[in-house]
């Protein structure tokens, strides 16, 4: 009776342990204070009155520079978002954002507005409104290649997610809103695309793009 009772002990004690070392994917947004990232940012603009392509390139950095208590009683981290030409330019400020890591997820509040860009824990298949706590039209946000090998920039990483956030593709139109995570790291990638394509001769079955391309590029952390 001792030794079973022993046994069921034991066995308990080893599945709380396996409990919690389970990996929730925290770490694919972490926050640490004096931390940035640089990236490349480049957009193409498809122009359909001026019958143009339209081409910019700029660097953005993003830092952590401190913590702070909201009004609900939640940590607050504030990020400052910096922007410059080139490599040889000064960076100016662009603007401020601030971020809440919490249990069940982080919220990211851009221009005023709240998102949900990440769910804890981290599931392949998960899927969730990313515009719950704003008053924007209800967006799934879903995660697809959790813990995953992507490369960008020369850089790879051997463990990131994907978010898609939007992603309509079809003959008339590509809406296309997508982030790459990497662990012990963050944001590394972002795409987005707001192209209607359009006939310019009829019947000619040659269609043209109208709209815009933007990708975000992880070019190194300091």
């Amino acid at each position: 009776m001792f030794l079973f009772v022993f046994a069921f002990a034991l066995q308990s004690c080893k599945k709380d342990n396996e409990l919690k070392t389970i990996d929730l994917g925290v770490n694919y947004y972490p926050l640490n204070i004096g931390t940035s990232i640089i990236y490349d940012i480049d957009s193409i603009v498809y122009d359909k009155f001026l019958d143009d392509t339209l081409y910019f390139s700029f660097q953005l950095k993003e830092t952590i520079v401190s913590e702070f208590e909201d009004n609900a009683g939640d940590v607050t981290y504030r990020l400052e978002r910096y922007k410059r030409a080139t490599e040889s330019d000064v960076w100016q400020v662009s603007d401020v954002w601030v971020v809440n890591k919490l249990e069940s997820r982080i919220e990211r509040v851009e221009d005023n507005k709240r998102i949900i860009p990440i769910i804890f824990p981290v599931r392949e298949g998960e899927s969730w409104n990313g515009n719950a706590l704003n008053n924007d039209s209800e967006m799934e946000f879903i995660y697809k290649d959790v813990d995953k090998p992507f490369e960008v920039n020369n850089a790879r990483f051997d463990s990131t997610l994907k978010v898609i956030q939007r992603e309509s593709v079809n003959l008339v139109e590509d809406t296309t809103v997508k982030e790459f995570y990497a662990k012990n790291l963050g944001l590394v990638y972002k795409e987005v695309k707001n192209l209607k394509f359009y006939e310019e001769i009829s019947n000619s079955g040659i269609f043209k793009p109208e709209g815009f391309e933007y990708y975000l590029k992880y070019k190194y952390a300091e």
